[in-house]
């Protein structure tokens, strides 16, 4: 048996750090992204390396997203 499914406790606690990481990766990206728009004097430039950040993000957010709604689906 999974250890989540005994202790309701554990998956309100690994809803909550996902909840938190998913926070944290999105102000992480969102600072990088006013970083590149400042320092990058380029305009063509400075909305490419912003798209990317951007594509970028997504794979850790859909990763914690999935993860954050299935711990959430076995309460």
């Amino acid at each position: 048996m999974n250890d989540l499914q005994d202790h309701p406790e554990d998956k309100a606690a690994s809803t909550k750090r996902t909840t938190r990481n998913i926070v944290l990766v999105s102000v992480v990206f969102a600072a990088a992204m006013l970083i590149a728009s400042v320092t990058i004097v380029d305009k063509s430039t400075s909305q490419t390396v912003i798209l990317l950040l951007v594509a970028l993000w997504l794979v850790p957010f859909l990763y914690l997203a999935r993860a954050r709604n299935q711990s959430s689906n076995r309460r």
